[in-house]
This record gives C-alpha cells, sequence and structure tokens, in this order.
C-alpha cells in the first residue's frame, strides 16, 4: 500500500530494487622527459551504470503519485589529460606550467520498455531529458521556435504580434571541454602563480534572460528605443483615435504564418510566407514598439525560452598569488625556520563569458547532475587573503 501517494518498498513485497551497478575500465600513460622537466598524463576510460532508481508518474487512478523501479544503462566515454613542464629552470629564476583538461562523450543506451523518454529535470518549460540513444541532458521545450522550412526564419503568427511556438531541441547540459592552465614563477625569494579554468560548450537555459527581456531591464534590450539606438520613425495611433509620432520601431526578423491578411488602403492583402522587412518595406506593416518587439521574445505568456538558452562557454581567473619567503637573516633573528607571506586572489572575474548582460554562467539553481537553469543566481564573488605561514 502506498504511504503519502509514494510507493514505499518495504510496504511492496514485488517490488524489489537493488543497487545501481557500475562497471568501467581505464588504460592510460605517464611519460617524463628531460629529466621530469617535460610529463605527458593521459587517461582513456569507459564507465557503464546500469539499473539505476528511477521514479515514474503513473496514473492517479492508481492511488499512488509514482512507482520506483531500476531501469538505465548510461555509457560514459572520455579523456583526461595533463600536460606539465619546467621551460625554465634556472639558480635565481624557474617557471613551471600545467595544462589539464576532461572530455566525456555520453550516451543513453537504454532505459525502460515502457519508457523512452525519461525528464530529469525542468524549469519554465524547458526541460532536461534522457532519450534512448541521445547523449544525457538534453534540452527540449514546448517553447522554442516553428522555422519556416524554406528561409529557417521564425515563423510570425497571423496575429501579428508573437512568434509561433512549438516544440525543438535546443542544447545540452554537458559541456564539449574542461580545461585548466597554470604558471607558477619563483625568483629568489619571490613566487608568482595563476589559474585559469575554462568550461568549453554546455548550454544552460537563463530565465533571467527571459524575465529581464519581456521587461526591459537587460542592456541587450536598449537597441532599438530611439533613433540613436536603430530605432525607426512610425506613427503610433492610440485606441482613442489620437496619433502619436515615435522613433522606436523595430523589425522583428520572421516570416508570416499562412493564412496571415491585413487590409492595406481598404484591399486585402496576403502576407503568407513573407518576412516582416518585406511587408515592412512594402507598407503593408508598421514597425513595432520595443515593448511588443521584446516581448515577442521574452513574454512569460507568448515568449520563447529557445531565446534564453545559451552556450556557457567561459574563461574565468580562478586565481593569482603573491608570495615572499623571509630570508634567513630575518627568520633566525626570531628563531624560525619559515616565514612567509602571501596575497591571494580567487574568482577575480571572466576573461570570456559567452552569456549576455553579464549573466552568472555559473549561477546555477542547484548542484544536481541535471541542473541546468540560472534564475537570478548568485553573483561571482571575488576572494582576496592575506596568509602568513610561520614554521618553526
Amino acid at each position: 500500500m502506498p504511504l503519502n501517494g509514494i510507493y514505499q518498498p518495504e510496504l511492496l513485497p514485488n517490488m524489489k530494487l537493488q543497487p545501481s551497478m557500475a562497471g568501467n575500465f581505464e588504460f592510460g600513460a605517464d611519460v617524463r622527459f628531460l629529466n621530469n622537466r617535460l610529463g605527458f598524463d593521459v587517461a582513456v576510460y569507459q564507465a557503464d551504470i546500469k539499473k539505476q532508481i528511477l521514479q515514474l508518474d503513473v496514473p492517479s487512478e492508481s492511488g499512488v503519485a509514482r512507482k520506483i523501479i531500476n531501469a538505465g544503462h548510461l555509457r560514459n566515454r572520455g579523456i583526461e589529460f595533463a600536460i606539465n613542464g619546467r621551460p625554465v629552470d634556472g639558480k635565481d629564476f624557474t617557471w613551471d606550467v600545467n595544462l589539464n583538461g576532461s572530455r566525456n562523450i555520453n550516451k543513453i543506451i537504454d532505459l525502460d520498455p515502457s519508457i523512452r523518454t525519461y525528464q530529469m529535470n525542468e524549469d519554465q518549460g524547458v526541460h532536461a531529458i534522457a532519450e534512448v540513444g541521445k547523449a544525457y541532458g538534453e534540452l527540449v521545450t514546448d517553447y522554442g521556435y516553428v522555422r519556416d522550412p524554406k528561409s529557417g526564419l521564425p515563423i510570425i503568427n497571423t496575429n501579428g504580434t508573437s512568434f509561433k511556438r512549438g516544440y525543438a531541441s535546443v542544447g545540452n547540459i554537458t559541456p564539449d571541454l574542461n580545461l585548466g592552465f597554470s604558471n607558477s614563477f619563483t625568483y629568489k625569494n619571490w613566487s608568482l602563480g595563476f589559474l585559469i579554468q575554462a568550461r568549453i560548450g554546455g548550454d544552460i537555459f537563463s530565465a533571467s534572460h527571459q524575465y529581464g527581456t519581456g521587461r526591459g531591464t537587460l542592456a541587450s534590450t536598449l537597441p532599438g528605443r530611439d533613433a540613436a539606438s536603430g530605432g525607426l520613425a512610425w506613427t503610433d495611433l492610440a485606441p482613442d483615435g489620437s496619433v502619436r509620432q515615435r522613433n522606436d520601431g523595430m523589425i522583428p526578423d520572421g516570416v508570416f504564418e499562412s493564412g496571415t491578411k491585413r487590409v492595406v488602403n481598404g484591399n486585402e492583402v496576403d502576407l503568407s510566407g513573407m518576412t516582416y522587412p518585406e511587408a515592412y518595406d512594402k507598407g503593408y506593416v508598421s514597425a513595432m514598439s520595443p515593448l511588443n518587439y521584446y516581448g515577442m521574445i521574452g513574454d512569460w505568456g507568448i515568449g520563447i525560452r529557445e531565446a534564453s538558452v545559451f552556450d556557457a562557454t567561459y574563461v574565468a581567473l580562478r586565481e593569482v598569488s603573491i608570495g615572499y619567503n623571509m630570508p634567513s637573516s630575518i627568520t633566525e633573528r626570531l628563531k624560525l625556520n619559515k616565514l612567509r607571506l602571501m596575497l591571494v586572489g580567487r574568482n577575480l572575474g571572466y576573461l570570456f563569458n559567452n552569456l549576455p548582460d553579464g549573466i552568472h554562467p555559473e549561477g546555477i539553481r542547484n548542484n544536481a547532475t541535471s541542473a541546468f537553469s540560472e534564475y537570478g543566481g548568485t553573483p561571482f564573488v571575488r576572494n582576496m587573503a592575506l596568509t602568513v605561514q610561520v614554521g618553526f
């Protein structure tokens, strides 16, 4: 019998859950040259995870919320590497460098005979799914662009004020490559080091961008708001019949849906398959206000979530440190074996951030393996520290 709408395994004798099973193999090489001044460490692996514990929805008429089963076969294949060297090894000056990285490719081999697609996470109509034959963490949504098969442009609904929405595959959460690059220098008693970390590829959905676009609070929504920023002159006819001349007209890049018609100078014009710029140039439609233009993309009711899914590539300056070892003449006087001062800065900033409007590419809502969305995430916080290391 269910308890609080959830299957309780100890109360269901026929339901025999088993532990997940994992099997893997790995081979690699660690080679050194030039008296250990140059080294290569490479490993190639495959890991298969089977019998994962999944929760599946069941019909509400059953009296329970979901059932728990063993299912699934996830395969990970990848490579990890590290290259380290000492280009300079002098009496007073040394330079050490290290580059490491990893590349992982995964695939859903199997789920369960009763399902082909399993939803792992969801946010605002964007779903991270596992689908047989595809990579882990595919992103799909019903709020995607429906595109014209000929031009590939988004289709504009017959009302002319919104894009036509439909199902779309919009990305994958897994990065293509993770990299780390560190350098350390020493000159006599001084030391200097820095660490750069990069994520290449992997997509996230930004609710901050979706909200900010629809409400016009992002810097990326400034273009078109006046003539200086590219706005077009147009005549705004208010419901009360008053006329106002404006210079914030905007033209969406899209194709009118089949069946779109307008009455122009008393004649009905068929706009089916015509692009909005073409219809504008012929005088069939007027320019849009920024409110309508950005609302077509970001309004929560009619907006397109696909427009807020981005490649989350970034390059971050993770750490910079500078240190000084006090000379023996000072440490001996203080009866110390070691006295070292170090200034360290961590998370100093992004050297490159592919997300617009300074949105934090690491501000994911939670730390689940299937997490993919940013929703007003925490800012990128710098840390500075002064440390004193004393040895007796």
